[in-house]
């Protein structure tokens, strides 16, 4: 097989922040700070404002995880082939503190290149027409709040708090929180934790032949931040 160079550039992951007020939800569609509204309470004539809801933002890399210097020779003929992971640190920074944080995913954009069914994969794009080029999967680890270190827990919604462990493997449908002891959500300002992308190439059977024309690793993943005030 021709060594065709392979222009494999990004996975991408974008963020949101969604505000939670108890059971109730207020979604921002765009990727930007989520800025609950202020108010005020009236009392003999006199207005005595409440003080600002804290709104947060998010420090993740711009460009995503790049993925360079490869060639269509990596696909293998009948087994599949791990790029390196790539890890980054990604902050989340509040105007005050706030009571729990989540992570969760709210769209894998490339699902349908995918030509398995574990939860834990996200669709790299596809190739030759109906071919799948592979999958990737997103590990958290390194989990601080306020500088300090602690743990993660995955929970089906963002009232329960599960047994906390060092490290997950992201997967749908589920919120990923910070957490001291297991117990309660860890309260505070500034909450960081390395993202790490690890990449599988599929083989020549699921990308149906070889990479003539070259191909582009295009996985998309959609992350929220749900937040408690």
């Amino acid at each position: 097989m021709m060594k065709k160079k392979l222009s494999l550039s990004v996975v991408r992951l974008f963020q949101r922040f969604i505000k939670y007020l108890g059971s109730f939800c207020l979604l921002f569609n765009v990727c930007a700070i989520a800025g609950p509204v202020s108010g005020g309470l009236f009392t003999q004539e006199v207005i005595v404002d409440e003080p600002l809801e804290p709104s947060c933002s998010v420090s993740a890399p711009e460009n995503g995880y790049e993925y360079s210097q490869l060639h269509a020779s990596l696909f293998q003929r009948n087994s599949t082939t791990a790029l390196p992971p790539i890890s980054q640190t990604w902050q989340v920074i509040c105007s005050a503190p706030i009571s729990a944080l989540f992570l969760t995913i709210d769209a894998d954009v490339q699902s349908n290149s995918l030509s398995d069914a574990d939860p834990t994969h996200f669709g790299l794009g596809m190739v030759n027409g109906q071919g799948h080029l592979g999958y990737f999967q997103v590990t958290l680890d390194n989990a601080t709040v306020d500088g300090r270190s602690v743990q993660l827990y995955q929970t089906a919604n963002q009232t329960s708090v599960t047994p906390a462990q060092s490290s997950f493997l992201l997967k749908p449908m589920a919120f990923y929180g910070w957490t001291q002891d297991g117990k309660v959500p860890e309260k505070g300002q500034q909450y960081s934790v390395n993202v790490t992308v690890s990449p599988t190439l599929y083989s020549l059977k699921e990308t149906q032949g070889p990479l003539v024309d070259g191909a582009d690793l295009d996985g998309e993943l959609v992350l929220t931040f749900p937040f408690g005030i």
